[in-house]
């Protein structure tokens, strides 16, 4: 079974753009049958409270976009997990993994780029860097040359190129907005 570990699974990108992203994806039939979507963030929840909150954060984003369906998030939050870590450490990810199962892994770091490098480490020293898992990073990847490098480093320690995706959710705003102007 293949699992999407959202670290930072509590936050504001995740709660506002990710997971309301993947239940449209689920509402279009997009996602593969069997997906763990699984919450990462240190926050003391249960799995149950995290659920809710997703509920109430997806309603309201797909409600403004007028495409709310109760069998699309009943199919969803089958899907959802959440686990509190602490995503540095990885004595902490090893409940992750063990959570995330032996299937395929993509983990999408919704954290500060000034985490990654110790969250790469720590997820291969937990087993999260396996051929069979895979990593997106959002741009910006450091503040600099200097503390890209030094991400990239840490990345490329734990990862090889091709489980590696950089993602730029503003690539091509400012084309789209001219569109829309137009």
């Amino acid at each position: 079974m293949a699992a999407l570990i959202l670290f930072g699974g509590g936050g504001d990108l995740a709660m506002r753009m990710l997971l309301p992203s993947l239940y449209f994806l689920d509402h279009d039939g997009l996602l593969p049958d069997g997906l763990k979507i699984i919450g990462a963030a240190r926050s003391s929840e249960t799995a149950e409270e995290y659920v809710a909150r997703v509920h109430k954060a997806v309603k309201a984003r797909a409600e403004a976009d007028g495409g709310w369906d109760e069998t699309t998030w009943s199919r969803m939050a089958a899907r959802l997990d959440y686990l509190a870590v602490d995503a540095t450490d990885p004595e902490s990810l090893k409940a992750l993994k063990a959570r995330a199962g032996d299937g395929e892994t993509t983990s999408f770091l919704a954290v500060s780029p000034s985490l990654y490098g110790r969250i790469v480490t720590a997820m291969k020293a937990a087993g999260l860097a396996e051929k069979n898992c895979r990593i997106v990073l959002e741009k910006p990847v450091g503040r600099d040359l200097e503390s890209f490098l030094k991400i990239d480093d840490a990345v490329a320690h734990a990862f090889d190129e091709r489980q590696v995706f950089r993602i730029d959710h503003y690539l091509g705003k400012e084309t789209v907005q001219n569109l829309i102007a137009l």
